[in-house]
């Protein structure tokens, strides 16, 4: 795993939120997330989240739902000097909501797990250091769709109504091998390879991440890097 990401620029004083990742690939925290939870008075985060790690005994929860609440929590914690905690899916600066911390002006520390955009490639057995992600979740799925007809290696994070039956109907026609990743890191998880013929056909548990290849990672005329 890598080191501690988003801290709080050099020099820059008093508490920070910090941010822990939940492990989409159903893996233990990141390493430091233990000592950061043990101290916690506050902790923010979805209900199965809050119900996945170990909560020293008489930390203030908030469950999510509306985030403004929340942010209003975290400010106040900080402003204190209280230790507070938001735990969330995955990396959660990949479309996740270390953006909408930061726009509320929150500083930050970041304990990123594995993404399950991550957590989908590798279980494909695929390397996706070449790959575009995307996300459908909360916004116009087009976009995705377009991402996915447009470029050989996409993963797309779905939504209800913007998921893998969905776009699969907006790929038929197109030359796309699709792998639908359900449930990661659950007793639940699945991955399907399927067609988009196939996947605009039958309904899909959410959440899941669907990937769009053209072909196998890394073949001809597909990037084997991440630059432009």
């Amino acid at each position: 795993m890598g080191g501690v990401t988003g801290s709080p620029p050099a020099g820059s004083a008093g508490p920070a939120v910090t941010v822990v990742g939940i492990d989409a690939g159903g893996g233990p925290p990141h390493p430091a997330a233990a000592p950061v939870l043990a101290g916690a008075r506050l902790v923010v985060g979805a209900a199965r989240h809050l119900a996945a790690v170990r909560l020293p005994a008489g930390a203030d929860t908030v469950a999510l739902g509306p985030l403004a609440p929340a942010l209003d929590r975290l400010a106040a914690a900080v402003a204190a000097g209280t230790d507070a905690v938001v735990l969330a899916s995955g990396d959660p600066g990949l479309f996740g909501i270390v953006r909408r911390l930061r726009a509320a002006g929150l500083p930050l520390r970041v304990l990123p797990a594995v993404s399950s955009v991550a957590a989908a490639f590798a279980r494909a057995g695929l390397p996706w250091d070449g790959a575009a992600v995307v996300t459908a979740h909360g916004r116009d799925p087009r976009p995705a769709l377009n991402a996915c007809r447009a470029l050989p290696a996409v993963a797309v994070l779905t939504a209800p109504g913007a998921g893998a039956a969905e776009l699969g109907a907006g790929l038929v026609g197109w030359a796309r091998r699709l792998v639908v990743a359900e449930h990661l890191g659950t007793d639940a998880e699945r991955l399907t390879e399927t067609t988009p013929e196939a996947a605009a056909a039958r309904d899909w548990a959410d959440p899941h991440v669907l990937l769009s290849l053209a072909g196998e990672l890394g073949a001809a005329g597909m990037r084997s890097d991440n630059q432009p």
